[in-house]
């Protein structure tokens, strides 16, 4: 399954990168309609779902990343 991270969302079409960095943009007509920006999709070649799962482990992957930084300058 190929996974996708929405950046943001813009006149009907949301700004996905790709695990390469890269973008695809795509129509939010073929998202679920509670798609938003930050979250993790994945598509199977007919369909997006919303990986609410692996959008948890990036939330906090950068929560934590954030936390060490703000240590660091102390």
């Amino acid at each position: 399954m190929e996974k996708l991270v929405v950046e943001f969302i813009e006149n009907g079409i949301a700004k996905c990168e790709m695990p390469d960095k890269s973008f695809r943009e795509v129509e939010v007509s073929l998202l679920p309609p509670e798609v938003k920006s930050g979250d993790v999709l994945g598509f199977d070649g007919e369909k997006y779902v919303i990986l609410n799962e692996e959008a948890e482990q990036k939330k906090q992957k950068m929560l934590d990343l954030q936390a060490r930084l703000f240590k660091k300058k102390k």
